[in-house]
């Protein structure tokens, strides 16, 4: 980092509005109260609020109704090497105003993606029945035909898919469509196929939490106990890796995994064609290793273990405790009749009852514990991107207090984040963290 890095603050290289004119452009980091800019991966499009004190009559002078262009763009103060976030967004909200006196009111300024308030039809001409695509090139046909035109952003597909998808979108946004390729996708590589869409200031994304929670980790923060060493910066640790507040939102949920599937559940096929019916199931102490998980194994290859221990495993999770029902054409497409005057159909059938069980318990796994943190303000950090977090343990018995907890610590996904900046420029980032494994097995405590 720069030796003018100022831990804690960051700085401003635009921030305005333009009228929906174009005609006129107004600064507003000189009326600025609070700025935040968020990214989450369960949420197509990136926002922004902006709140100002305007003494000025913004309102009715530039004018403000909505539609107007917002310029953002802000990095780490004093630190010329840190990356920056820059991005237009259009104003769709503006909040009901507060009198603060006779003179000034505030209010906030709300402003989403382009793409999104567009919300342009899907177009059928782009894929039909007889233009057939893996899943992932039907996203990316969906993407350059009516959401690039809209914007210079790129969609960056990190994950192939099996087989050829066949439908029609009727009265479809193109978001909307992407949303039902990612129940529907099945992954080359990751077996339950928790396929996201979402958006970065650097683009967009389609991509399964499992590839996600792969990725290495940018930053590693620490949240330590105050001690002399810690004070006099002998810890090894810098400044903008000090976490400032920690909160664990949610940790091991049993009764809430057995209602959502997350320890077993069955999935019921009907093939109506073929008047078939099969069954598919998951448990989680049998398939918990076949999937991709946040902890990574160490030279012995040990090191992945699930969050619950294994005996609330055999006494909770002995049986099912989800059932959902789905159709599929997937072995219709199988007999000679079919494959003889439709060889395409070996390929196109839904695929959804193959990983239906798997992805609903995965899913509930990664986002069954979740863990909150401010740190100071960092332009690195995205959604889709991974950290390491050091914490200690909570044991004043023992000599060794400080040490790290080797269950609440390691490799944690970021799911969302967002950047928030006030009038006097201090800038901290707030994270929403998740894991799905730990590094080290829970034992019971030797007494």
């Amino acid at each position: 980092m720069s030796t003018n890095y100022r831990t804690g603050f960051g700085e401003f290289l635009k921030l305005s509005v333009t009228n929906t004119f174009g005609t006129e452009e107004v600064d507003l980091s000189a009326s600025l109260v609070e700025f935040s800019y968020y990214e989450d991966i369960f949420s197509p499009a990136i926002a922004a609020t902006i709140s100002i004190i305007d003494a000025v009559s913004l309102r009715e002078s530039l004018p403000i109704s909505g539609g107007e262009l917002m310029n953002i763009s802000f990095r780490s103060s004093g630190d010329e090497d840190s990356e920056e976030i820059s991005t237009q967004l259009y104003l769709y909200r503006v909040s009901p105003s507060i009198k603060l006196n006779e003179m000034t009111e505030g209010y906030m300024l709300l402003g989403t993606t382009k793409e999104l308030l567009t919300n342009e039809q899907y177009d059928r001409q782009i894929h039909t029945a007889s233009t057939e695509f893996p899943a992932h090139e039907v996203v990316n046909h969906i993407f350059r035909n009516n959401i690039q035109k809209i914007s210079n952003k790129e969609c960056f597909i990190e994950e192939t898919t099996e087989g050829t998808f066949r439908c029609v979108f009727p009265s479809f946004s193109p978001f909307k469509a992407i949303d039902l390729i990612c129940a529907e996708a099945k992954s080359t590589k990751n077996p339950s196929s928790n396929f996201v869409f979402f958006e970065r200031s650097d683009g967009y994304y389609f991509v399964t939490l499992q590839k996600l929670l792969k990725k290495e980790p940018i930053e590693t923060y620490y949240y330590h106990q105050v001690s002399e060493s810690l004070q006099s910066n002998e810890s090894g640790v810098s400044d903008y890796q000090k976490i400032i507040a920690l909160q664990e939102i949610r940790s091991n949920d049993i009764l809430d995994a057995s209602l959502r599937g997350g320890f077993s559940g069955i999935t019921q096929t009907v093939d109506i064609l073929s008047k078939s019916f099969f069954t598919r199931d998951y448990s989680y102490s049998r398939d918990f290793s076949r999937v991709s998980h946040s902890a990574e194994p160490d030279e012995r290859g040990r090191g992945i273990y699930p969050v619950i221990t294994d005996n609330t495993i055999r006494e909770f999770a002995s049986s099912p405790t989800k059932q959902t029902f789905v159709s599929t054409d997937s072995r219709v497409s199988q007999l000679d009749y079919v494959r003889e005057r439709d060889p395409t159909m070996a390929q196109t059938f839904r695929r959804v009852d193959e990983f239906d069980s798997l992805e609903t318990a995965t899913t509930h796994q990664i986002l069954n514990n979740k863990m909150m943190l401010m740190v100071h303000g960092n332009t690195k950090l995205h959604a889709g991107e991974t950290i390491n977090l050091v914490l200690p343990i909570n044991n004043m018995r023992n000599s060794g207090v400080g040490d790290t907890n080797p269950f609440k610590s390691g490799k944690y996904l970021i799911t969302a984040v967002a950047h928030r900046m006030d009038d006097m420029k201090k800038y901290v980032t707030v994270l929403e963290c998740v894991r799905d494994s730990m590094e080290e097995r829970i034992e019971p405590e030797e007494i």
